[in-house]
Parts: structure tokens; sequence; C-alpha cells
């Protein structure tokens, strides 16, 4: 559902949530983090990648199941931000939750064992969640909609919990289609956004 890229210790890596769950019935949700491998087009076999040495992160949310479509992670705190997403139309309805998981350090649960659990750490005044990002300084994040995003703002000595906690700032983005992805660039200062879809 969603996919970041940071640096993590000096390298490159990229974080892949398997979180989607419209239906509210996965037990666990999956996260993978993969140092990211070079990216070398070849004209015969298209875009060959080789994966080396994946982290495996089983989640599960203390209140049971959610749909989440939003996933970032802040390198400077070294955290995972988990952003739920909710339906108006299906039940249960409330509001989208944010969720702060610190990268778990060592040997991580096997397939089949208990995962991690997290509890919701805020709520945030919106619910149709589709993408969100942190900036590479650890201080801004964008949690885009399927209109415009907000952007929340946490200071130095602030947790994301406390940031989340306050309204965000309104960005507007104007129409691109079904925004379903964003991404801050290296600069930090540059948020790129994709619509689902081919030629979107």
């Amino acid at each position: 559902e969603d996919i970041c890229s940071f640096e993590l210790d000096g390298e490159p890596y990229l974080l892949i949530g398997d979180v989607g769950d419209n239906g509210h019935q996965r037990k666990r949700i999956t996260l993978w983090l993969v140092p990211e491998p070079p990216f070398a087009p070849d004209r015969e076999s298209g875009f060959p990648l080789t994966i080396k040495s994946p982290r495996r992160i089983d989640v599960t949310y203390a209140e049971g199941p959610q749909d989440c479509e939003s996933v970032a992670f802040d390198p400077v705190r070294r955290e995972i931000v988990l952003i739920t997403k909710v339906d108006p139309r299906r039940p249960p309805v409330g509001l989208a939750g944010v969720y702060v998981l610190p990268l778990p350090d060592g040997d991580l649960p096997a397939a089949g064992e208990d995962p991690v659990m997290i509890e919701r750490a805020a709520d945030l005044a919106i619910r149709i969640t589709t993408a969100a990002d942190i900036s590479p300084d650890g201080q801004r994040a964008v949690v885009a909609t399927y209109g415009d995003a907000w952007q929340y703002v946490r200071q130095p000595d602030e947790s994301w919990t406390q940031a989340f906690a306050r309204p965000g700032t309104k960005v507007e983005l104007g129409p691109r289609g079904q925004s379903e992805a964003s991404a801050f660039d290296a600069d930090g200062q540059t948020l790129v956004l994709t619509a689902e879809g081919v030629g979107k």
C-alpha cells in the first residue's frame, strides 16, 4: 500500500508496507525493511532488482484490524509511523489514527510468532488518508488524501504523538486524479505525488 525511501546509518533503505485491509479482517500486517537496491535498467531483462537481507516486521493493532495506506519513516528518531484510513461508507466510522513504532533492534519475531503490538497514539481530523511521508530531517510529515494534504511539524524536543495531536496545516494540491502516493525529495523541500492509473 505504501513505500518510503530514506537513509539509515548512512545507507539507503526502503520501508515497504503490506498494510491494506479494506475489510478489517487481517490479524497482522507486514512491513519490510530492505537495503535499497541499485537501479540499473537493462535492455534485455528490463529492471532487474536484487533484494538483500530484508527484515520482516509483523505488526498487530491493539484495538483490532485497521485499514492503512500511509507508511512513513523518521530517520532521525528511527520510528515508523502508520496512519489508518477510515471509509465513512463502511464501519467502523471514526477518525484516522496515528501509530508510532520505534524501529526494533536485533532479531524480530519470525513468521508465525506473535507480532509486535502497536497502540493508537493520536487521532487526525481527517478520515480518507492515502499516503504519508516524513522529511529527511525528521521535522515535517505530510499526509495526503484524495483531495488536499495536511502538514504536521514536529519540534526538536517533541514526539510524533505530540505533533500529530495538533491540527495540521492544509496543503492545497489541486486536481491530480486518485492520489495514492507522496514522497519528499532528498532536499526535503519538494513533495512528489502520484495518481493511480495509467497516464495520470
